[in-house]
């Protein structure tokens, strides 16, 4: 259930996940073939307690219905996420860097995968080792040093 509030990005993708989860379990999505589109998009409507989520279905609810999964949730970043949030969480991943501030690499790189995994299914995901070389162009100088180090 996405209950009243600000839709985040990281609320969306959340909400897809557990919603996937409940679709396999409850034999709504077919993992041999095409997913069974209209019970998933109905059963959406229901987990939505935000009055706007519910005023933007209600406006077209016969467009909304036909709708695929996919389709839908692009449609509700449209309508509910900054016009920009794509390139925002790009900007954020690319200009991240590793300092004092930070408590351990770990942490850090964990944040950064975690940002990442947002951008699932868009075109500004990073593949594996693009996150890789990005996390090791913005280390400080002295966990550069040690990496290096290990490295040899």
């Amino acid at each position: 259930m996405v209950s009243k509030g600000d839709l985040t990005l990281e609320v969306i993708k959340q909400f897809m996940d557990y919603l996937m989860d409940f679709f396999v379990m409850k034999s709504i999505f077919n993992l041999d073939g095409p997913p069974m589109v209209h019970q998933q998009v109905h059963s959406m409507y229901t987990a939505f307690k935000d009055d706007r989520v519910h005023d933007w279905i209600a406006t077209d609810h016969l467009k909304h219905l036909s709708m695929m999964t996919d389709e839908f949730i692009i449609a509700l970043h449209t309508n509910f996420l900054p016009v920009n949030w794509e390139d925002t969480l790009c900007i954020r991943i690319m200009s991240a860097v590793f300092n004092a501030s930070c408590k351990t690499f770990w942490v850090f790189s964990n944040h950064m995968q975690k940002l990442n995994s947002l951008l699932c299914e868009t075109l500004s995901h990073f593949k594996l080792a693009a996150l890789h070389e990005q996390l090791e162009a913005k280390m400080d100088a002295p966990l550069c040093q040690k990496y290096i180090e290990k490295k040899l």
